[in-house]
């Protein structure tokens, strides 16, 4: 606390401090993993097929370790990332309660279940304790790595939120084994974003071994090391700037153009899908300023096609494509701050994006997608 004149100034900063774990079958029941003991109560917000899925593992898992819990099936997807949501499982959570700092909510689920709940712990007696579950493969290397929760706003995606670290997020890829095939290439539009922005050396082995790591579901050898190295560079890319002081964020490469996708009510696109679409473009984007060569334009659109990822969605227009890059404006305080791949594996900022080349960027890609 300091005092001038008639001002006077207090300054506090918080400390983050948590955990990823990578585990193995988290609700072995021979073991106590998550460290529950039996005079502790757990509320537990978990994906609806997760629960069907995992219904009887985790209920033994729970009825061993914890006297007293109720499991909240939550049906996800963009669609229920909303308010009705939040209040849902803030009102159960209220009939249920768990005491203030000794029990942590679980969340169990992929990105968006995480978002939401995730928001409800950070508001619930103006913040509660939570532990992460990934059973997907976009919250396994993207959603659960952070400390943002969110719900969206109307048409406006992620406009409530808040930053609140987890106190553990428990990483196990058998969850990845049941996943559907496009929830798996869906993840894997963020771990290329990384590998194009960050790692050369990871771009290169996705090139190799990417297709082979999907077809497996991420189970076989080469995916431990695309998982944890993803999991990797996004940490190193985060923990300098965990609340997004500095608006500079390689991290939001995928995410200038990708918003708009994700909110069409008809068919909307996976986050990692609009990811991809926004990938494709904003590598044009980057060849028209020079950022790239021709060739490796060609590389990052022979992996994605290879790895399945889209590239381009029929809606995408370039009035769409400008007023993304308007919105960011207000996003990014006044400037564009539009991240563009310079080369393979590293990152570089344009602040003076023009409509012209906005335009020249969309015909481009056109170009690459039919011929």
């Amino acid at each position: 606390m300091k005092i001038a004149k008639n001002i006077l100034k207090i300054s506090f900063e918080k400390r983050v401090d948590y955990s990823l774990i990578f585990c193995e079958d988290v609700f072995d029941e021979t073991k106590n993993i998550l460290n529950f003991d039996m005079g502790s109560k757990r509320f537990i917000i978990v994906d609806s097929f997760i629960a069907d899925k995992y219904h009887d593992k985790i209920h033994k898992y729970l009825a061993k370790f914890t006297s007293n819990y109720k499991i909240i099936p939550v049906e996800a997807g963009e669609l229920n990332k909303n308010i009705d949501t939040f209040l849902y499982i803030a009102r159960e959570l209220a009939e249920f309660d768990v005491d203030r700092r000794n029990e942590p909510i679980i969340v169990i689920g992929g990105g968006v279940l995480m978002d939401v709940g995730n928001f409800v712990a950070s508001c619930y007696r103006r913040g509660v304790p939570h532990i992460s579950i990934p059973t997907t493969l976009m919250g396994y290397v993207d959603a659960s790595v952070g400390i943002k929760t969110g719900i969206n706003l109307d048409r406006h995606k992620n406009r409530l939120g808040t930053f609140d670290s987890p106190q553990f997020v428990y990483l196990d890829r058998s969850f990845l084994k049941t996943l559907p095939k496009r929830h798996i290439i869906n993840g894997t539009g963020e771990i290329v974003k990384i590998a194009l922005i960050k790692n050369a050396k990871l771009f290169e082995y996705l090139e190799s071994f990417g297709k082979n790591a999907i077809d497996s579901n991420f189970q076989n050898e080469e995916s431990s090391y695309i998982l944890n190295q993803s999991i990797i560079d996004i940490v190193e890319e985060l923990e300098p700037n965990l609340f997004e002081d500095n608006l500079e964020r390689c991290v939001d490469f995928g995410h200038t153009f990708s918003l708009p996708f994700e909110m069409i009510k008809e068919s909307p696109l996976l986050h990692g899908e609009a990811v991809a679409v926004d990938i494709a473009y904003s590598a044009c984007l980057a060849l028209v300023r020079n950022h790239i060569s021709e060739n490796q334009l060609q590389r990052i659109f022979n992996l994605m096609q290879c790895l399945g990822l889209p590239c381009f969605h029929p809606n995408i227009t370039s009035e769409i494509l400008w007023e993304s890059v308007q919105e960011r404006i207000n996003h990014r305080s006044g400037f564009q701050r539009i991240p563009l791949p310079q080369g393979l594996g590293k990152c570089i900022f344009a602040n003076d994006v023009t409509k012209k080349e906005i335009d020249s960027s969309l015909n481009l890609l056109r170009n690459v997608m039919y011929h």
